[in-house]
């Protein structure tokens, strides 16, 4: 056969073989893939409310098993879904949980979660992220800090401290910062709302 023949015919056959193993591999990691991601958002839960075992029995989970679906004001800037806990005694709230997903520095998704308990932000937990690990990446792992403890009601306060963390930091994050500033400020606005409706 000629050798014109011969070399495509048998990158062809390389390239069958290469893209079967390749969707093969993938077809087998992505439930892991996903399951962890599962796993570390069930995990979030309990750490950004700082609910150890004790505490556990004496909450009700709300729901029971998966999450609320965020309302269309919510869905609309990011957050997905979230998770109540209330106080057996009294079902009064205790924490809750938003799960949110937008758009960072080149249309790559943030995975996050944040909580808030007893009118405060109980704290940030970064699930995933593309960003550039020197600039987004900064700003999203040390978010936690920056917004824990801050009121709930008070978006000056908010804004305040983060650009404060960003000067501090020679941080400039616009892309990064740009979907999940709002997202952040509509679960903390519907939390308040709700405590607002509970009292």
């Amino acid at each position: 056969m000629n050798k014109l023949l011969k070399l495509p015919i048998f990158l062809a056959v390389v390239s069958l073989i290469a893209g079967a193993t390749l969707a093969t591999v993938n077809y087998f990691t992505l439930p892991i893939i996903t399951l962890r991601e599962q796993m570390a958002l069930d995990a979030g839960y309990l750490e950004l409310l700082k609910i150890d075992e004790s505490q556990f029995v004496t909450l009700n989970r709300v729901p029971e098993t998966g999450t609320i679906v965020a309302e269309a004001d919510l869905s609309a800037k990011g957050i997905i879904d979230y998770v109540m806990y209330e106080n057996k005694s009294d079902d009064s709230l205790f924490g809750i949980v938003y799960n949110g997903l937008v758009s960072g520095h080149n249309n790559n998704t943030i995975v996050f979660q944040v909580g808030f308990k007893g009118g405060v932000f109980a704290g940030y937990n970064n699930i995933s992220n593309q960003e550039t690990p020197t600039y987004g990446g900064i700003y999203l792992n040390d978010l936690d800090s920056v917004i824990q403890g801050l009121r709930a009601d008070d978006e000056a306060a908010f804004l305040t401290a983060l650009n404060e963390y960003k000067l501090d930091n020679s941080l400039r994050v616009t892309n990064t910062e740009k979907n999940l500033v709002p997202a952040l400020w509509a679960a903390a606005s519907h939390y308040m709302s709700l405590l607002e409706d509970a009292s």
